[in-house]
């Protein structure tokens, strides 16, 4: 369990870290121009907790198949 979470944190801040560097070349070039920042806020800040919770929960369920083999 202790493996999955630090897998989730670390797929999580990996995802975070590229979702903001995304953003802040997009913010500062044109790209992003017709985006609001609300939705781009919410990208942004519900990436973390969502890319965290599919890597943790596929990590689990990968050593659960293994513990049972």
């Amino acid at each position: 369990m202790t493996s999955g979470t630090v897998a989730a944190l670390a797929g999580g801040c990996s995802a975070f870290f590229a979702l903001g560097l995304f953003l802040a070349v997009g913010l500062t070039t044109d790209v992003l121009d017709g985006v609001p920042e609300d939705l781009m806020a919410y990208a942004l800040f519900g990436t973390f907790p969502a890319v965290g919770l599919v890597v943790y929960v596929t990590s689990v369920l990968r050593r659960g198949r293994r513990r049972r083999l």
